[in-house]
């Protein structure tokens, strides 16, 4: 038996929504979530590099790693996977 993690991340900005995230099936760090969250509320890479003090690079590659482990083809489709099974709200 499988056992889900809920992991919540806090929006920097106010004005922006808390995304709770489930972790089922991929196993993805808790930086990858917030980097999912942040893309997903409609921010750029850069902006994403700029609140979580990383460099663009460093997001870059979270962004490939998290493509990678969800086997998805770009990051749409990342997010679009985890919309319809549940992951992300």
């Amino acid at each position: 038996m499988s056992q889900s993690i809920i992991v919540e991340v806090k929006a920097s900005n106010p004005s922006e929504q808390t995304a709770t995230v489930h972790v089922r099936e991929f196993c993805l760090s808790e930086r990858e979530l917030e980097v999912i969250t942040h893309i997903s509320n409609g921010m750029s890479t850069k902006e994403v590099a700029e609140i979580l003090s990383l460099s663009v690079d460093t997001i870059e590659a979270h962004r490939h790693n998290i493509i990678k482990k969800t086997g998805c083809k770009n990051f749409v489709h990342v997010v679009t996977t985890l919309l319809r099974n549940g992951t992300i709200a």
